[in-house]
Formats: structure tokens, C-alpha cells, sequence
């Protein structure tokens, strides 16, 4: 569930939280004693008025106070489980409470928020509203990035570009979807913080692709501006008689009329003998999306979820065009999560499909979201997840048809297992 995320957090490595106007220079004068360990929240690209003082909303101890009162009291009456997992609520709610108040930062009050609802299973807080408007705002101020779709979360792997966008500073620097950034001027341990800075600045990144010894890239920061939707339909050069579909995410409400059009290509011309669709690394909670992709595979039936307090059930609407009869080979991995990972359940049910790869990060909940007075929401399972011909799907997690040991980000396309094991299921 924490990896909902993951892919939305990530997406704007091009902007960033970052020094403005004449404080690069600063920056340069004065680095940090020592980096952060991996995994640690790093400061050093971050510019004061995010790590000192609270924005407008939050001035007051009074407000910060109301916004937690909020959220504790919408997880006490709406959580899925009234045992909190066996938890003492009321000393870990007063633990986290004590420490949000005490913050002297905005960062600080949310990393205490986060702190309170990651005890839960089944709560995540989201500020990406906020995020993106102060993105926005340092991007205007002169702030860039690379041009790059982040995949992988954990620093100590590297940071690993999952999709690049074309014509930006990544892509004229050589840096290709695969390819691991290992290290951000030199120092190890990256993150996208670092990635960000002043538009029209260079920085080193050390890069690693499949199968190749590591390389010092240099490339120039500069504005980007992202697709609405990131998706990839094409053949494989490996048999064009079968297609390939990558979503990078489902949460977009864009999404929708976009793979439509996608496909709508994709199946002109010689008619496919097989489809290849690509989960890998994909999450996001959009239900009005998931559903959207699955009616071009499958229709006419229900899913649903179930609650203490919630019950709903819902149809799968029939999409043009249709590829319901198309043998159809889906790609999962742990990065395959939230509604992503429903949709691989429900076409696990599917004829003629098979799911390849290794077990999925998991998601089988409904989650309803809540606004603050912040402007921040946060997100509550309230149901379970409910597959078609009614059977609860009692495990998070999705165990593919056949399971792949290997790390396909190690590989080129070309060599990647998981792509070849799908062919041999499509012959």
C-alpha cells in the first residue's frame, strides 16, 4: 500500500523543491558536513521556506492542532479494523500528536503525520497538492530537472529511470529507460532532491545500463514539461505480430481516452496475435481508470468491495476496441500495486491470460479520501477488495502463472526474462 504512491511522488524529478533565484551560489559555499544516511530525508537541495516556518494554513498552533484532531478522528470512526491491528491507538495517536505539535517545520509537522498514519496498514497522508503548487511556484522561479520517470524508491539500489522523456536534457545526455543513477555529483546515495536546481546548471550523474560498466553523464538542468498521461504502445521488435502496452500509472483522469487512442493504433494494420501488458513498477488508486483498461480485455462482469460500513459492487463497461479474444500476457512485478494490482487479479480470471513475473507489492483495499483545512488529503481503506464470481481476495499480494527469479531491470529489453517468458506464451 505505501508504494501508491511511489510512482505520483516521483514524477516531478524535472521541477523540484530546490535553492531560487541567487542562493546556488550559497549552496556551493556551503555544503553539508556529511550526506545523510540512505533512506534518511535529505535537506540539501531544499530551500529554507520549506524546512523552516509553516505556509500560510498552518501559521497557528491552533490550526496545526485542528488538522490533527481531524485526522485522528476520521481514522477512529472510518478504519477498517476497530482492533487498530492490535495496536494501543490512543498512546501511538498522543505519541505522534505530542511530536507534530512540537515541530518547528513544515516538513517536521508532516513527517509526524506520516510517522501517525504509517502505523496503520491501511491509511496513507497525501500532500501532492501542495507539492505540485510549490513545484509549480520554483518552477517558475527558474528551477529544472532532467526529464525523467522514476521507478525504483530505494537509494542505496540507485535511482532507476523508468521511462525518459524525449528531446529533454536526459535524453540528449544518452540516459535510456533501464539505466540506474547511481550517484549525483559524486556523492552516493541519490535522490531526485539532488537531481533538481537551478535551470540552465549542469550536474555529474554516475549511470549504469544493463550490461555495461558505469559512466559519468554530464547534463544541463532545464524546464520540463511532463505528458498528461505516460504510457508506451508499440510492437516488439522480437515478433511484431505482438503488442506491447506499458501504463505507468492509473490514477490519471486522463488516462482513459488515452489508451484508447493507444490501442486504437496499436491493433491497425496486421491483426495482433498477442498482447503484452506491461505492470511492472505500475500503481496509483484511480478506479475509474482501472476500470477503463480493463474493459478492453474484459466485460460483463462485477467487482466489488466490502466493509464493516461499506458495500459496493461494480460493472466492468465494455471498451473499444475490444481485445477481449486476444491471448494476453501480463507482466507483474513488486512494484505492482494499488488498483494496478486489482487489475491483474481480475485478469488472472481472465481466458487466455497468463501473468508472468514474481509476487506484486499488494493492494486489495478501497480507500476514501478525506481533505484537511490543510489543503492535504488522506486516504482510509474502508473495503475490501472483491473479485468477480464474488470471491474476496483474501491476499494482497498477486501470484503470477509463472514466477521469474530475475531482476528485469538488469537487462536490455532485448535479454529482459520476463518479455522473453511472455513470447514463449504467446507462441
Amino acid at each position: 500500500m505505501k508504494q501508491l504512491l511511489v510512482l505520483v511522488a516521483l514524477l516531478a524529478a524535472a521541477f523540484g523543491l530546490g535553492q531560487n533565484h541567487n542562493s546556488s551560489r550559497q549552496a556551493q559555499a556551503q555544503p553539508p558536513a556529511q550526506d545523510p544516511p540512505c533512506g534518511a530525508i535529505d535537506n540539501s537541495g531544499v530551500g529554507a521556506e520549506n524546512t523552516t516556518g509553516f505556509p500560510q494554513a498552518l501559521q497557528k498552533p491552533e490550526d496545526r492542532a485542528d488538522v490533527l484532531d481531524l485526522l485522528l478522528a476520521k481514522i477512529w470512526f472510518y478504519y477498517l479494523d476497530p482492533g487498530f491491528e492490535g495496536k494501543d491507538w490512543e498512546k501511538v495517536s498522543a505519541q505522534y500528536k505530542a511530536q507534530a505539535l512540537q515541530a518547528r517545520s513544515e516538513r517536521a509537522y508532516y513527517d509526524a503525520m506520516r510517522g501517525l498514519v504509517n502505523e496503520l496498514d491501511g491509511v496513507f497522508l497525501s500532500t501532492t497538492q501542495l507539492e505540485a503548487q510549490s513545484k509549480l511556484s520554483q518552477a517558475r522561479a527558474g528551477l529544472g530537472g532532467i526529464g525523467t520517470l522514476i521507478s525504483s524508491t530505494d537509494p542505496r539500489d540507485g535511482l532507476t529511470v523508468r521511462w525518459v522523456l524525449p528531446n529533454s536534457p536526459a535524453a540528449r545526455a544518452g540516459i535510456k529507460a533501464r539505466d540506474r543513477i547511481l550517484a549525483v555529483n559524486g556523492r552516493d546515495c541519490p535522490s531526485t532532491d539532488r537531481i533538481r536546481g537551478p535551470e540552465g546548471s549542469t550536474l555529474t550523474l554516475r549511470v549504469k545500463s544493463p550490461g555495461q560498466p558505469p559512466r559519468d553523464v554530464t547534463v544541463q538542468r532545464a524546464r520540463v514539461n511532463y505528458p498528461e498521461t505516460i504510457l508506451e504502445a508499440r510492437r516488439l521488435e522480437a515478433n511484431p505480430q505482438v503488442g506491447y502496452l506499458w501504463v505507468s500509472e492509473l490514477g490519471k483522469e486522463q488516462m482513459p481516452a488515452a489508451l484508447e487512442k493507444a490501442l486504437t493504433e496499436l491493433t491497425s494494420g496486421t491483426p495482433l496475435k498477442g498482447l503484452v501488458l506491461d505492470l511492472r513498477g505500475t500503481g496509483g488508486s484511480g478506479m475509474r481508470t482501472m476500470r477503463y483498461l480493463l474493459g478492453h480485455f474484459i466485460s460483463g462482469v462485477k467487482y466489488g468491495f466490502e466493509g464493516p460500513e461499506f458495500y459496493e459492487r461494480r460493472n466492468i463497461p465494455a471498451r473499444k476496441p475490444d481485445l477481449s479474444q486476444i491471448p494476453l500476457v501480463v507482466l507483474v512485478d513488486r512494484g505492482t500495486t494499488g488498483s494496478a494490482n486489482m487489475s491483474a487479479a481480475i485478469l488472472q480470471t481472465r481466458p487466455n491470460t497468463t501473468l508472468v513475473g514474481e509476487k506484486t507489492g499488494g493492494g486489495n483495499r478501497y480507500y476514501q479520501g478525506h481533505e484537511l483545512p490543510d489543503g492535504s488529503v488522506f486516504f482510509i481503506a474502508q473495503g475490501r477488495f472483491v473479485l468477480p464470481g464474488e470471491k474476496p481476495m483474501e491476499s494482497e499480494q498477486v501470484t503470477p502463472n509463472v514466477l521469474i527469479g530475475q531482476d528485469w531491470l538488469e537487462f536490455a529489453e532485448a535479454d529482459d526474462p520476463y518479455i522473453k517468458a511472455a513470447l514463449e506464451q504467446l507462441k
